[in-house]
């Protein structure tokens, strides 16, 4: 149990500042994603900034390795929806064709692919285009 969680849980939302998801829902979730911090939330994942994508494969090795004998669990899905990145810099990720894919969520996918084989060989690895 995280202390901070639930120090936020008993906040109220102004408080925490976090929103509502009553408020979250009532705006079409594409300007959430395409919002600039998502943006570089996304650049900061597949550049591994401060060790989040190092972050994001320790993840998959815990869940891979809880789940690998599980016979209800067919397979892995390590990101939904993954966003091209930070289009506010580099806007050639969306009409290079496959400059993004091959420069950042291959190699993405590709090390959380490894980490999940140390674990489980023969679960499926599901693969989401951008």
């Amino acid at each position: 149990c995280n202390c901070n969680s639930i120090a936020l849980y008993n906040m109220s939302k102004e408080e925490a500042g976090i929103p509502l998801i009553e408020d979250c829902v009532k705006t079409f979730f594409i300007k959430y994603y395409t919002s600039p911090e998502v943006c570089s939330s996304f650049e900061r994942l597949y550049q591994n900034v401060d060790g989040t994508l190092d972050k994001f494969a320790a993840f998959w090795s815990v869940v891979s390795k809880r789940f690998s004998s599980n016979p209800w669990v067919i397979g892995y899905d390590p990101i939904n929806e993954p966003w091209p990145a930070n289009f506010y810099k580099d806007w050639s990720i969306f009409y290079t064709q496959s400059k993004f894919d091959l420069e950042s969520l291959y190699p993405l996918l590709k090390k959380i692919e490894q980490v999940i084989r140390m674990n489980d060989e023969n679960s499926i690895y599901f693969w989401e285009p951008a």
